[in-house]
């Protein structure tokens, strides 16, 4: 049986997935395996914790059950999922062999105060931006940030009584952590695919939903500019599709993970 894609995973259980648990899969460190999950698309996160919200990133650390290396991956979890099948559905869906799989398991998202958590998500989402920042992407993103700030500012001047807040007031910070996370998106497209980017986004802005309220707001419109310009612009330049087409993807991505009725 050949693998499918995530994309197909999640656009086959689109809306039916557990809220308040994800999949996590421990595997069999190795470095077939490691390399197995680049060839996949997955990323190593070498952070000490466990972030159940961590799509398409791998995690090595110690096995809860016994002192072995293993690596962790999660995946959202569909709401009839079938545990004595996991072993074919894994496989399935993700392409991993039964031989790499130590176990499977739900995993509860862990609890914390809605200050915590706001306070984290800012300062994780501040690193993120400075880390994207100083990176080879950086003139592409300064010029992503001038296009969002042209647009914002021109929705303002039009339609002033859709915001509490001033555009040109906003910290430099902001416009981008917009394009950060914009270009992060971008970034994962083509090893991932529209419907696995989707939920990726969409995430961001459920992230940026966690900080303060006033912040995510803004945070929030911005993005949503940003994204529309950045895959606009990616599609164009990148891929070499039409202009119709480059408009209709972005669309297909980005209303869709902010939750807007394209109609």
């Amino acid at each position: 049986m050949k693998p499918v894609s995530w994309e197909s995973f999640y656009s086959e259980f689109e809306g039916q997935f557990d809220e308040e648990q994800s999949l996590g899969i421990e595997l069999f460190d190795s470095m077939g395996l490691r390399n197995k999950l680049d060839n996949l698309g997955y990323k190593i996160n070498t952070s000490t914790l466990l972030d159940m919200s961590r799509i398409g990133e791998y995690f090595p650390t110690i096995s809860d059950q016994s002192e072995e290396s293993v690596i962790m991956i999660f995946h959202k979890l569909p709401l009839d999922f079938d545990y004595d099948d996991g072993n074919e559905f894994i496989y399935k869906w993700f392409g991993l062999h039964k031989k790499y799989i130590r176990s499977f398991d739900p995993y509860f998202m862990p609890e914390k105060s809605r200050e915590e958590q706001s306070l984290e998500k800012l300062e994780n989402l501040k690193n993120f931006t400075k880390n994207w920042f100083e990176s080879e992407s950086k003139d592409w993103l300064n010029f992503l940030v001038e296009k969002t700030k042209e647009r914002t500012y021109g929705h303002y001047e039009t339609k002033p009584d859709e915001f509490w807040w001033d555009p040109k007031k906003v910290e430099d910070w902001e416009y981008e952590c917009a394009a950060a996370l914009t270009a992060s998106c971008i970034s994962e497209y083509e090893s991932k695919g529209k419907e696995l980017v989707k939920e990726i986004l969409a995430g961001y802005v459920a992230q940026t939903n966690s900080i303060s309220e006033g912040q995510s707001t803004k945070i929030n419109m911005l993005l949503l500019h940003s994204s529309m310009i950045g895959f606009e612009n990616y599609f164009l330049n990148d891929c070499k599709l039409g202009g119709n087409e480059s408009i209709k993807l972005t669309d297909e991505i980005v209303l869709k993970a902010f939750s807007i009725d394209s109609n």
